[in-house]
C-alpha cells in the first residue's frame, strides 16, 4: 500500500497530465478549426478558395508598338525603374511581327549602351502577327495572342498571368498579398473595373472615338468589368486560351466596335469567369491606398493631377499594409446562358472548330431593360443622330462597325 504522500503525489501527477492532455487537445482542436477555415474561405456566390503553400509567381504581360521608342522611354522603362524594379524575373512586353527588327536592332542593339545594359535584358518580346493601330482590331489582336503565348509557353511556369497597358502602375506586393489565399488552379479572373473598379455595360466604349453603337443591357447579369488591367489565374487563361485560338476575343471586339479593354470583358463574360474586383483609377487625383495601383499614368500632364511613374511610387511607397484584411467580394454573373448564342451552341470553352460570335442583340436582354428604359442606339457614342432632335431617337446600326476604325 502506498502512503498517503506518496498516493497525493501520484493524484497530483496524474491530475496535472490530464489537464496537459486536456489544453493540448483543446489547442489542437482549435488549430484543426483555424487551419480549415484558412484554408476554405466560403464568398457569398463565389468558388471555395483554398490557401496553397508556396509563393504565387505572376507573370506581368504589357504591350506598345514601335514606331518609334517614345513608349519605351515614357512607359516600359519607367515601369523597370519602379514597380518592377525589385523583381528578378522578366517583363513580357507583346509587340507586332512588323517591330522585331526594331526591337533587336535600334532599340537592344543601337547606340544608347543604357538601354542595352540596363533595360533590355529584363524584356521578353512576344511577336505576334498583328495589324498595327492604336485602337480597335490591333490591340485585341496583341491581346489573345500574346495571352495565348504565355499560356502555350510559360503555362506551367506562373501561377498567375496579368495583361495591361504599358502606362499602368501596379504594386506587385499588394497585389501578392491579395491573391495569398486563392488557388491558381481554379477559374477566376481579378478586374479592374472602369474608373477605380465600377462595372459597366457590355460594350460600353473606353475612348471618346470609339465606334461602339450598342448600348447594352443595364441588368446587373449583363454587367461586366472592363477586362484590362486583368490578372488571369492559372485555370481561367486555360480557359480563355479555347476562345483565343479561335479568334474569339477580336471577334467580339470587331461585332461591337471596340478595343481591347471593353472587348475583353464581353469575352470574359461569355466565358462567364467569377471575377473579384482590383481598382484601378484612371486619374492620380483619385488614387486611395485601397487601389493596386494606377492607370494612365506617364502621360503627357492635361493637368496638375497627373502623375508620372516616380510620383505614383512616391504616393504608395511604404504603404503595402502588411496588416491589411482584405475584403473580397466575388461577382459571378449567368447572363450569358440567357442568350440566343448560348442557347444554340453551349459554353464557349466547350466550342472546338469556330467561335461563334455574339451578336449585338444578344447583349439587350429584350426590349426593356429591368430599368424600363428603352435601349437607344446612336450613330456615334455621346452624339445624337444627324436628322434628330429627339434624344431618345433610335436609329439603325452599321452592320460592321469595325469598318470605321481608323489606323
Amino acid at each position: 500500500m502506498l502512503n498517503r504522500g506518496v498516493r497525493a503525489s501520484v493524484l497530483l501527477l496524474l491530475l496535472l497530465f490530464a489537464t496537459h492532455t486536456l489544453r493540448a487537445t483543446k489547442i489542437h482542436v482549435r488549430s484543426l478549426f483555424q487551419a480549415w477555415h484558412s484554408n476554405f474561405a466560403f464568398y457569398e456566390d463565389g468558388p471555395i478558395v483554398a490557401r496553397t503553400a508556396h509563393a504565387h509567381r505572376i507573370a506581368y504581360v504589357t504591350f506598345a508598338h514601335l514606331k518609334d521608342t517614345s513608349r519605351f522611354e515614357r512607359f516600359v522603362f519607367p515601369s523597370l525603374d519602379t514597380w518592377f524594379r525589385d523583381s528578378d524575373d522578366a517583363y513580357y512586353v507583346v509587340l507586332g511581327e512588323v517591330w522585331r527588327e526594331a526591337y533587336h536592332g535600334h532599340l537592344c542593339n543601337g547606340n544608347n549602351s543604357e538601354w542595352k545594359r540596363r533595360y533590355c535584358p529584363r524584356l521578353r518580346p512576344i511577336f505576334v502577327d498583328c495589324p498595327e493601330a492604336y485602337y480597335g482590331e490591333s490591340p485585341c489582336c496583341k491581346n489573345e495572342k500574346g495571352m495565348l503565348k504565355m499560356h502555350e509557353d510559360h503555362g506551367k511556369e506562373y501561377d498567375w498571368f496579368m495583361y495591361m497597358d504599358d502606362d499602368v502602375y501596379v504594386r506587385r506586393e499588394f497585389l501578392g498579398k491579395y491573391i495569398e489565399p486563392l488557388d491558381p488552379s481554379g477559374i477566376m479572373i481579378l478586374a479592374s473595373g472602369k474608373n477605380g473598379g465600377k462595372l459597366t455595360k457590355l460594350g460600353t466604349p473606353s475612348f471618346r472615338f470609339g465606334n461602339s453603337l450598342y448600348p447594352c443591357s443595364s441588368d446587373i447579369e449583363y454587367m461586366y468589368p472592363w477586362g484590362q488591367p486583368v490578372v488571369y489565374s492559372r485555370g481561367a487563361l486555360a480557359r480563355a486560351a479555347v476562345g483565343f485560338r479561335l479568334g474569339g476575343l477580336v471577334k467580339q471586339c470587331l461585332e461591337y466596335g471596340v478595343t481591347h479593354d471593353a472587348g475583353n470583358a464581353i469575352f470574359h463574360w461569355m466565358m462567364q469567369f467569377p471575377e473579384l474586383r482590383i481598382p484601378f483609377p484612371r486619374e492620380a487625383a483619385h488614387t486611395a491606398l485601397t487601389h493596386f495601383g494606377s492607370h494612365t499614368v506617364g502621360r503627357t500632364r492635361r493637368n496638375s493631377n497627373d502623375w508620372n511613374f516616380t510620383e505614383t511610387e512616391t504616393f504608395f511607397q511604404n504603404k503595402d499594409g502588411d496588416d491589411l484584411t482584405f475584403i473580397r467580394h466575388w461577382h459571378n454573373v449567368t447572363g450569358f446562358r440567357s442568350t440566343a448564342t448560348y442557347q444554340a451552341y453551349g459554353n464557349p470553352w466547350t466550342w472546338t472548330d469556330v467561335w461563334h460570335t455574339m451578336n449585338v442583340s444578344d447583349c439587350r436582354g429584350g426590349d426593356l431593360d429591368k430599368l424600363g428604359e428603352p435601349y437607344v442606339v446612336f450613330p456615334k457614342p455621346w452624339t445624337k443622330p444627324a436628322d434628330s432632335t429627339d434624344t431618345a431617337a433610335a436609329v439603325t446600326p452599321s452592320s460592321n462597325p469595325a469598318a470605321t476604325f481608323s489606323a
